[in-house]
């Protein structure tokens, strides 16, 4: 399977799912995989592929990172050839380690859009009146003999100012 998680791992969400039989090998079950999220997604959404050591198909691994730009990052133990390969390099100065910082969280985006089209912004301000009017019938239905003194009190209010204008606003 395909799992794609966060740098803190605070969850999980499956990418790609291969259900087979249990003696299928699962390395070209991976790379298919890999291949069609980028077939599906394109180029550049998978950035890491972390591979266990039973995926190692040098082949695959130089096409994750030659065509699809998918760097693979493979966990090593000391008893490895590999680890002892990157030593020997470490040894010989060939190889530069960098410090690597993770980057700060992104702020989160603001849900209020910076322009908002004159047409939407009249329609909305026509629905609060509305659903003002609608409030209005039911204040009426409800307490008939109240009804005049309760409007007097709302058109004095600074919301039914902002909603209808400085103008008395109400037909009586």
């Amino acid at each position: 399977s395909l799992i794609h998680t966060n740098w803190a791992a605070e969850f999980f969400l499956y990418a790609g799912l291969v259900v087979t039989a249990g003696q299928d090998h699962e390395a070209p079950l991976l790379y298919r995989l890999v291949e069609a999220f980028v077939e599906h997604h394109g180029r550049g959404v998978m950035k890491r592929l972390i591979l266990d050591r039973g995926f190692l198909e040098g082949a695959e691994i130089g096409r994750c990172k030659k065509d699809y730009g998918i760097d693979v990052l493979i966990p090593v133990r000391k008893d490895m050839d590999v680890y002892q390969d990157a030593l020997g390099l470490m040894r010989g100065n060939r190889m530069r380690f960098e410090s690597y910082t993770h980057p700060a969280a992104k702020p989160p985006l603001d849900p209020k859009p910076l322009h908002v089209p004159a047409e939407i912004l009249r329609r909305e301000k026509k629905r609060q009146e509305k659903l003002d009017i609608a409030h209005w019938f039911h204040v009426w239905l409800e307490t008939p003999d109240l009804f005049f003194d309760w409007l007097e009190l709302r058109k004095a209010s600074e919301d039914f100012r902002k909603l209808f204008g400085a103008g008395d606003g109400a037909e009586e």
